[in-house]
């Protein structure tokens, strides 16, 4: 409390020694005038209760704008947004998947899958005209003929499904699929937004630059939504007062 004092009494002295080398009395030198200061202080109060965690400020210190003066409990307040911030990473990720298609490696997985499908059916086929030889040649029964047919038949098919899983790999999703997509990377991006504000409830910030004039409030004290926590007072809202003698007053012109 001593350094406002202090800080309040150099000012005040700066302007008497101002206004009495304006208006002094000449060779007796400068003349004297009785006054006072006063202040409008600004009060920074919690926006919402909790238990003040942090006072990151003292008695005569000078803050700034945007500089953080206390901060209240917020424990929960910051897993919200630690938990919104990794919603919103899988959303973003699921998103640009889907724009892109399937990553490089998994293309050649299912190429590697298709190759082995297509060296599956060069055989079926193979032994399907074995087959067909020795049908002819009336050594082997028609049912073998019938399974190696559904071989071929099996293996064209999963020939053909592999092509299709690939060329579907190497392109985007449906833009329906695209645009559901984006809508949940917004929808995680307002999540967080909210738990950021939710969070930066939690914190008194100065909007101007002043001096503490007083702390309301001890660290691990409750503090209800509405209160001051921390007093102000910007230079600007520094007020002097003093009293002339009248004959002087006709001297005195506002922005002498």
């Amino acid at each position: 409390m001593s350094s406002v004092l202090n800080w309040l009494g150099e000012t005040f002295m700066a302007v008497v020694v101002a206004v009495g080398a304006v208006f002094g009395g000449g060779d007796e030198g400068p003349a004297t005038y009785q006054g006072y200061v006063e202040g409008e202080n600004v009060r920074i109060a919690a926006a919402i209760s909790g238990t003040l965690d942090m006072l990151g400020v003292r008695r005569g210190d000078m803050v700034g704008p945007g500089d953080v003066v206390f901060i209240l409990e917020h424990e929960r307040e910051s897993a919200a947004l630690r938990e919104a911030a990794a919603h919103l990473a899988e959303a973003r990720f699921a998103y640009d998947n889907l724009r892109t298609g399937l990553r490089d490696p998994e293309l050649e997985v299912i190429d590697a899958q298709r190759a082995q499908a297509e060296a599956d059916l060069a055989f079926s086929e193979s032994d399907l005209r074995r087959v067909q030889q020795l049908i002819k040649s009336n050594v082997a029964a028609a049912q073998r003929l019938d399974s190696a047919q559904a071989a071929v038949d099996r293996n064209k098919a999963r020939v053909e499904e592999l092509r299709a899983r690939l060329e579907a790999g190497r392109m985007a999703a449906r833009d329906n699929e695209i645009g559901a997509a984006r809508a949940r990377v917004n929808a995680a991006q307002a999540a967080v937004a909210q738990a950021e504000w939710q969070l930066s409830q939690r914190s008194g910030l100065s909007l101007t630059e002043g001096r503490v004039v007083d702390t309301l409030f001890r660290a691990g004290e409750q503090v209800m939504a509405g209160q001051p926590v921390i007093e102000l007072l910007p230079p600007e809202n520094l007020i002097v007062r003093f009293f002339v003698p009248e004959p002087v007053l006709s001297d005195i012109a506002v922005g002498a």
